[in-house]
């Protein structure tokens, strides 16, 4: 399959790790090194292929769920059917106090994105970075915020799609 793609394509796996044939990508990535290729997801996780991280535009721990609004709603999720199942009268369960109600503010942005630089620093999580502490790094991770976790004051463009990505605009 990879080599149907363009060789000017753009590949990324934030799925699971086994999706894709490290050694083939690697093999492709030789003869196509134009190719921009970002992962998230590794197939021996903690045992990272370093040579594939090294050849990536962006490679990251997998930390796609740690976010304090997915560990909040995963909890409440896993409480609300334990509840459910045993008849608790837990539902709705939410932690208290709940650290969701109180957003991050922007005070203002250009435009989308600016503002995800703004909540966000990919760079930071480089796997290229932390790779000896792969499994330590993801243990201690301190929470990032979902775009649910921010309140706009002032967009200067693409005010309704900053919206539908789930940021509040005051």
């Amino acid at each position: 399959n990879l080599a149907l793609c363009k060789p000017t394509a753009y590949f990324l796996n934030s799925s699971r790790g086994g999706v894709v044939d490290e050694v083939a990508l690697l093999s492709y990535l030789e003869q196509n090194p134009n190719v921009a290729v970002a992962l998230d997801v590794w197939e021996n996780e903690p045992d990272l292929n370093l040579e594939l991280a090294k050849r990536c535009l962006v490679a990251t721990p997998h930390i796609a769920g740690y976010s304090l609004e997915g560990k909040v709603m995963a909890t409440k999720m896993v409480v609300d059917a334990v509840s459910r199942y045993f008849n608790l009268g837990l539902t709705p369960w939410w932690p208290t106090p709940n650290p969701l109600t109180e957003k991050q503010v922007i005070g203002s942005a250009e435009n989308i994105l600016d503002l995800i630089g703004k909540t966000y620093r990919i760079e930071r999580d480089d796997i290229r970075i932390i790779a000896k502490d792969f499994e330590d790094y993801r243990n201690t991770y301190n929470y990032r915020r979902d775009f649910t976790g921010f309140k706009v004051l002032k967009i200067e463009e693409d005010a309704e799609k900053v919206g539908m990505l789930g940021f509040e605009l005051g």
